[in-house]
């Protein structure tokens, strides 16, 4: 079982299954950085379990939608990681999965200072999104920069509800 974050220590708008350390570390870099897609199927499952737990049978979402990297990751690397894990969340839940969000920067946050951090991407929600519940799935939060800029696309667009979920939460310093 997965050490699960103290909530403290996430912002408020984030839950996380589970600590970046570990075998969750180990496979969200596999995934992430080796292109070991094999490793999607059990993040999503730890994730899915992770929101039915704290959930219970509460989690009417219209959509899982997951925060888009870079296009240049894209490139490099052939697949969206994040993609792969909301689309396993998706089948778990038996939701279904839209790409509903377009990355408008196209500066990574790996490698950055906590300052630039939280500057964070911009993204621009998808109109099918308005005035539904919509679950985001990332892989994981440092400073929850990038699911806040999330958060703030959908609120633009007047979504009902929105929750996100990250795979794993880096340790608190």
């Amino acid at each position: 079982m997965a050490h699960v974050p103290d909530r403290a220590t996430l912002p408020f708008y984030v839950s996380a299954a589970a600590v970046f350390e570990g075998n969750v570390r180990t496979a969200v870099i596999s995934l992430k950085y080796r292109n070991e897609r094999r490793f999607a199927r059990p993040l999503g499952k730890l994730l899915a379990d992770a929101i039915l737990r704290e959930r219970a049978l509460n989690y009417e979402f219209d959509y899982v939608t997951w925060a888009p990297t870079t296009s240049q990751h894209l490139r490099e690397r052939g697949m969206d990681h994040a993609e792969l894990i909301a689309r396993e969340v998706g089948k778990h839940l038996d939701i279904p999965v839209k790409n509903l969000l377009r990355r408008m920067t196209h500066e990574t946050q790996t490698h950055r200072s906590r300052q630039e951090r939280l500057l964070g991407p911009t993204f621009r929600a998808h109109a099918l999104a308005t005035g539904r519940k919509v679950l985001v799935v990332d892989d994981v939060v440092t400073t929850g920069a990038t699911l806040h800029a999330v958060r703030r696309a959908f609120r633009s667009i007047g979504v009902e509800l929105v929750e996100c979920w990250a795979v794993a939460a880096t340790p608190s310093r």
